[in-house]
């Protein structure tokens, strides 16, 4: 697990859109998180957190968490699917079933998802 990471905000804004693109299986490692708050609040800053995510062949992605303050890291499972700037995971491991849809943009060397605002960009490894 890597190092904790803190979330800045930029109020008053809207994240930068989302180009898509081709995501590259491997592992990638949280590096940086930004909320853009439109109503200028940042209230909904998250805690430093840790993040690992590891895309594999078949559709399927891996990701362990680690928030500040938990004990233990989260490990879950994920199938996932990539069209346009559009990515949908659905959790089959820790809680099957629940879904999500980001925006993303990719490049050979970074993934950077976008969701409510929150903007957080990860290496590839």
């Amino acid at each position: 697990m890597t190092a904790l990471v803190s979330f800045g905000c930029v109020p008053f804004q809207s994240p930068p859109a989302a180009t898509g693109g081709t995501i590259v299986t491997g592992t990638y490692v949280l590096v940086s998180g930004t909320l853009y708050d439109p109503t200028g609040t940042c209230a909904g800053v998250p805690v430093p957190t840790a993040e690992t995510l590891e895309f594999l062949a078949g559709g399927v992605m891996q990701k362990a968490e680690l928030a500040s303050g938990w004990i233990a890291t989260e490990n879950s499972t994920f199938s996932f699917s990539a069209g346009g700037n559009q990515l949908s995971t659905t959790e089959t491991c820790l809680s099957p079933g629940q879904t999500d849809l980001l925006q993303y943009t990719a490049t050979p060397t970074t993934l950077t998802t976008t969701r409510d605002g929150l903007v957080l960009v990860y290496n590839h490894l």
